[in-house]
Formats: structure tokens, sequence, C-alpha cells
């Protein structure tokens, strides 16, 4: 029994940890997506 409530507990920190993990990954990807769109923006267009 209390085996399973360890592995339980452990289970339920690696998920918490995994999905700030994923979260912030997409933050991340998030704001590199708005850093080259504002970038891009500012650029003035090449000419040929």
């Amino acid at each position: 029994m209390e085996l399973t409530l360890i592995v339980l507990v452990l289970k339920e920190v690696y998920d918490l940890l995994f999905l700030e993990e994923t979260r912030r990954n997409f933050e991340i990807e998030e704001n590199r997506k708005k850093y080259l769109e504002k970038e891009d923006r500012n650029l003035p267009e090449e000419r040929f």
C-alpha cells in the first residue's frame, strides 16, 4: 500500500514537472515567433 502511494506521488510530481516544461517550451516558441514577426516588419525589404 505504501509503495503504491509513493509511486502515485512520484508520478504526479513527474507529470507536473513535464507539464510545466511543456508549457514553458510553448511560451518560448510563441515568443520566438512574435520576435521574428516583429523583426520582419522592421527590416526594409530588399529590392533588386
